[in-house]
């Protein structure tokens, strides 16, 4: 069991993902929760404040305990967690190799310079341990015939995965290009900035122009698409398996759309955290029964 410092960094409450944590079957939450601590280690990394020489010597030890975790032998607590999951020996864990490489691109601060590199570079990112938690979590459930199965449902699966990573990165960008771009990172791809005849100085200025703002809701519009395509990717009889991805999904989805195209508060006027918060459970929890039943409403519609 993993402490109460991962759990505070891998699902921090409130959050999609601790949100996606919660109603997940219970038997897929250590899958979700040991994926998500990984994840939350190797942020970590991309902090600022880390000093360049640190984190490359933090990459390259992680390197090396991936492949010990795939040995069956790791020696970090997360990774020893990990292994100790049902199913961890017959699980494909290359793509967190995968999305270890990805965030050493992403320390470079300029992950992507040409815009049909994005998609790969957001699913190494993020699509990757997506599926991995999805296909641990599958292992200790047994599901009857018809239910999720990690081979079967791959392709939908990896579509699902893939679309979702992409409105998870672009919604990163987007969070906090301003910020980002003052501290050296460019998120968005360099071709189409260039394109767009969009500078750093204007990512970073404090008054967004409207050339800048249309670039923005132009991204904006793409990531709540990739999240649409994300929602409806899984097949019926995969979902109810799945539902804490899809409450992922669909939170992502809102905060990105309540954000950046039309929910702009006015100056001086933000949401109350509770409300904010209890609004998210409210929309979770409706995500997660309407995945919980639908492959009972499909039969139901096949016996009419």
């Amino acid at each position: 069991m993993l402490d109460d410092l991962y759990r505070r960094r891998a699902l921090p409450a409130g959050s999609g993902r601790y949100l996606c944590w919660l109603f997940a079957p219970a038997a897929s939450r250590d899958a979700w929760f040991g994926i998500f601590a990984l994840q939350a280690e190797w942020r970590a990394l991309l902090h600022p404040a880390t000093d360049p020489g640190v984190r490359a010597a933090k990459l390259d030890w992680w390197r090396e305990e991936l492949l010990r975790l795939m040995q069956g032998r790791g020696v970090h607590p997360i990774c020893r967690f990990l292994e100790q999951l049902p199913g961890a020996a017959d699980t494909d864990l290359q793509a967190l190799r995968v999305a270890l490489d990805a965030v050493a691109v992403q320390s470079s601060g300029v992950p992507v310079e040409r815009r049909a590199d994005l998609d790969a570079h957001a699913d190494a990112l993020y699509g990757g341990p997506l599926r991995v938690a999805a296909s641990l979590g599958a292992a200790p459930a047994r599901p009857a015939r018809g239910g999720f199965d990690p081979v079967r449902h791959e392709p939908a699966l990896r579509a699902c995965t893939a679309a979702a990573a992409l409105g998870e990165y672009l919604g990163g960008a987007l969070a906090d290009h301003r910020g980002d771009a003052r501290r050296g990172l460019i998120a968005f791809p360099v071709d189409d900035l260039l394109a767009a005849g969009i500078e750093t100085a204007e990512l970073a200025a404090v008054e967004v122009s409207p050339r800048l703002r249309h670039y923005l809701d132009r991204h904006a519009r793409e990531a709540l698409a990739a999240f649409e395509r994300a929602a409806h990717a899984l097949p019926p009889e995969a979902r109810p398996a799945l539902r804490g991805l899809l409450v992922l999904i669909d939170l992502e989805r809102r905060q990105l759309k309540a954000r950046e195209l039309g929910s702009r508060p006015a100056a001086g006027a933000t949401p109350a955290e509770d409300d904010a918060r209890f609004a998210n459970l409210w929309w979770a929890w409706c995500t997660a029964r309407r995945a919980t039943h639908a492959h009972s409403r499909r039969n139901r519609g096949a016996d009419r």
